[in-house]
């Protein structure tokens, strides 16, 4: 299963279960943005396909 959509399911798993607390550290702070990252890349995955051929020009 491709890692973009496992952290997607563990970040609704505590969004739903309510347990999603952040502390006021590095790696915690690390972790959300490696989160935020992998979210992105799925929108990026799905839309760059859409959108290269529009850019093809810049090659």
């Amino acid at each position: 299963m491709p890692i973009p959509f496992v952290v997607a399911g563990a970040l609704m798993t505590l969004a739903v279960s309510r347990r999603w607390r952040a502390e006021r550290s590095w790696i915690d702070r690390l972790g959300r943005a490696v989160g935020t990252y992998w979210l992105a890349y799925i929108g990026i995955d799905v839309f760059a396909p859409m959108l290269a051929p529009l850019f093809r020009f810049l090659l």
